[in-house]
């Protein structure tokens, strides 16, 4: 019985760990950002990280949670990832050129060179399609994968910017492509034999089910999300 509860709790206690990585990194990392970039380059790291943020939101749409849905209700996952990605790849286009165009506005407030600011800005590009891929591993219910993303997003990050503090790199440029590698790192292991989508799974579906999914009630469902 005792055996039994410890086995049930174990999912649960791991999501919580891989939840309360991220929180955990940031309070470790913010007194060593704070030592090694000081206030200015701090204010310069969050004004080149934080459109990044949004433009990877505004490009998703609101479509990883329909994925989820629909594949969570056994709905054809060929047909769902493939109007995933036409969207997600239509508003990556509409964003990244907003991006590039909005990059020389920040370049010139913040003082920083906008040809590597555009360079970590590309990690934005493959965001969205990341983001589709959670959604299907999250509809499928195999949350150890996106678990095990969180922490290492959290661990590598963690270890680059201790990495780059010890050594005495003081470059803003340097800790923002910190955070955009780490986290296409970490995304790796959706890819991998643990947390990919199995040829199984992607079969999974009801003929039933399948004639409630169309490309109106996925859009509708997306912008509702």
């Amino acid at each position: 019985m005792v055996k039994r509860y410890v086995r049930d709790a174990l999912p649960l206690m791991r999501s919580l760990i891989a939840y309360a990585a991220m929180p955990a990194a940031g309070i470790i990392t913010a007194p060593i950002l704070a030592h090694a970039l000081g206030a200015t380059g701090r204010g310069q790291l969050a004004g080149i990280l934080q459109p990044m943020t949004l433009a990877a939101s505004l490009a998703a749409l609101g479509v990883p949670s329909a994925v989820t849905y629909f594949i969570g209700r056994q709905q054809p996952a060929d047909r769902v990832i493939r109007l995933a990605v036409k969207i997600a790849l239509i508003m990556t286009l509409l964003i990244g050129t907003g991006l590039f165009f909005y990059s020389a506005k920040v370049a010139e407030q913040l003082g920083t060179n906008r040809v590597f600011m555009l360079v970590i800005w590309a990690a934005f590009l493959p965001s969205a399609l990341i983001a589709i891929r959670r959604g299907h591993i999250q509809g499928l219910r195999r949350y150890s994968a996106l678990d095990l993303e969180r922490v290492l997003a959290s661990g590598l990050r963690v270890a680059a910017i201790v990495a780059l503090w010890i050594i005495g790199i003081n470059s803003v440029m340097a800790f923002a492509a910190t955070y955009m590698v780490t986290g296409l790192a970490a995304s790796l292991v959706l890819r991998s034999p643990r947390g990919a989508v199995t040829p199984a799974a992607l079969a999974c579906r009801s003929s039933t089910a399948s004639k409630e999914f169309t490309g109106r009630s996925f859009l509708s469902y997306a912008t509702l999300s």
